[in-house]
């Protein structure tokens, strides 16, 4: 297997709503970029495929026009296709091993659902993931049905993971810090970034949290 390592997500992640039309969608990423988020991923599950690959395509020339990186949350055909920077993939996806089988010389940086186990976690970290997702954190729109990781799971998965941690579910501007305190590597964001008229001041603020979060640990 020749695995290329690629950076891994950090700080705010953005990931894309479900509702938005394509010239919305590609707006919410120039805003996005334009405050210096670098990280993306498309996850657009109620789509036919054809309009997906165009979607993405055309989101992953913007962002990595703007030295951005999407990742593509589940199909792996369509990150390969696309040239995207990663894959991320859940517990119902294809997993590890069989990405390795089946996918023997890709280049895609790999994350990885963990939910609420850092068992799965050490597991994903073994085969070969480059970040492990858990969540969701807080009650989530998005997966209203979603088993609620706790945020203790962040600093005990420090102690045997080597690889970053991102939370997701639920995330706010009222709750984030909760999850930045506990070491977090990056925080995945859908609802609170969805609606284009708040937009700029949501992210401003999502991103002031994050640095005040890294002065304080580099105090």
């Amino acid at each position: 297997m020749t695995h290329i390592k690629h950076a891994t997500p950090s700080g705010l992640y953005a990931i894309t709503p479900e509702s938005f039309s394509l010239n919305q969608l590609i707006e919410w990423a120039e805003r996005l970029l334009s405050h210096h988020v670098q990280w993306f991923q498309y996850r657009r599950k109620n789509l036919p495929e054809q309009q997906k690959v165009k979607e993405a395509k055309l989101l992953n020339q913007l962002i990595t026009r703007h030295n951005g990186h999407l990742i593509i949350n589940d199909q792996v055909d369509l990150a390969i296709t696309i040239n995207a920077h990663g894959v991320h993939l859940g517990a119902s996806d294809l997993s590890l091993t069989e990405l390795k089988q089946r996918y023997p010389s890709h280049s895609l940086m790999v994350g990885a659902s963990c939910y609420h186990s850092l068992e799965l976690a050490v597991k994903a970290q073994q085969q070969g993931a480059d970040y492990v997702a858990f969540g969701s954190v807080f009650a989530s729109h998005t997966k209203p049905q979603a088993v609620q990781a706790p945020l203790h799971l962040f600093r005990e998965s420090q102690a045997v993971l080597a690889i970053p941690t991102v939370a997701i579910g639920g995330i706010t501007l009222l709750n984030a810090n909760l999850v930045l305190n506990e070491g977090v590597t990056a925080i995945a964001v859908v609802q609170a970034l969805s609606d284009l008229t708040t937009l700029d001041s949501t992210v401003q603020q999502f991103q002031q949290l994050i640095e005040a979060r890294k002065q304080h640990e580099h105090a």
